[in-house]
């Protein structure tokens, strides 16, 4: 077997385990922490965050972030990631996004590299019995590669 099959291989066993896990979530937090956590098993990463949809738009919240254990509504960090997700979100016709910071108001726009590595994307996380629907962002310095991208919709949508 060839090093890339391998990769690929081990790849699958990672995203199907991962699924396991999601839905043997017993709560938003465990699943929460799944998404934000587990996910670096899949592909690596520096920062992720959830958000989580509410029934009327601009309701919506950060439900987890990577290596914190609560969310406080009132950081700046969590205050700046809601006005961010408030504003840009993929779509359930295209799941996966790369963020720009064009993509976003220029107050939102200066402050992209302070509080995010260059490598931004935002993956589409559809209703199911759980929650709302949400999304999750992925963050990092490296450049995601084919494989990465190929795997994302297909892990979102195990959320």
């Amino acid at each position: 077997m060839t090093e890339r099959a391998n990769d690929a291989g081990q790849a699958l066993a990672t995203l199907l385990h991962l699924g396991k896990r999601a839905r043997e979530a017993d709560s938003l937090a465990e699943l929460g922490f799944v998404a934000v956590n587990e996910s670096h098993a899949l592909l690596p990463y520096r920062q992720a965050a959830l958000w989580l949809d509410k029934e009327r738009p601009g309701t919506g919240q950060v439900q987890a972030l990577s290596g914190v254990a609560s969310i406080e509504g009132n950081a700046p960090y969590v205050m700046w990631l809601t006005q961010l997700f408030e504003q840009v979100r993929p779509t359930d016709t295209t799941p996966l996004r790369a963020l720009d910071a064009r993509d976003v108001s220029p107050g939102l726009a200066r402050e992209c590299s302070e509080w995010l590595p260059h490598q931004v994307l935002l993956i589409r996380l559809p209703a199911l019995q759980q929650f709302q629907g949400g999304t999750l962002l992925l963050a990092r310095e490296e450049a995601w590669n084919e494989t990465e991208l190929s795997l994302l919709p297909e892990w979102g949508a195990m959320l």
